[in-house]
């Protein structure tokens, strides 16, 4: 009841739940980033994800590009536990990039091609992506 009653308070006063300090534990990034390292080593891809994600939306950069690479690849690298979202791809990247994460900027970069310029000169496009990149920073 105590809790019931101290959600419904908080919750109704100021629009947080859980309202009780003592209901959740929330992880702090660095212990879902340790987390979702080892469960990715272990080929738990759907365990390993919830963890990066978790850091991502804290931003952690690093998190960020994997969530990114996590969504940009889906299903046929990482299992039926992730979706293929470009969108979500490219949004994660580009807050990687914000955070420093080259890798992330150069795949995004790539990816906003046109499909025709990546079948036809693929690699045309990477070298522009890295030359762009190059100049903006």
């Amino acid at each position: 009841m105590k809790r019931l009653l101290c959600g419904f308070l908080l919750s109704s006063s100021i629009g947080l739940a859980p309202a009780c300090a003592d209901d959740t534990y929330i992880a702090p990034v660095e212990d879902a980033w340790r987390d979702a390292q080892v469960q990715y080593a272990q080929g738990r891809y759907k365990d390993a994800f919830g963890n990066f994600y978790w850091a991502a939306i804290r931003d952690h950069a690093q998190a960020q590009e994997i969530v990114g690479m996590m969504y940009l690849l889906g299903p046929e690298t990482y299992g039926p536990g992730i979706r293929r979202d470009p969108g979500e791809a490219e949004f994660w990247l580009k807050a990687a990039g914000q955070g420093g994460r080259e890798v992330a900027d150069y795949v995004r970069c790539t990816m906003r091609r046109a499909p025709e310029q990546r079948d036809a000169d693929w690699p045309a496009a990477a070298r522009n992506c890295a030359r762009a990149l190059q100049t903006a920073r």
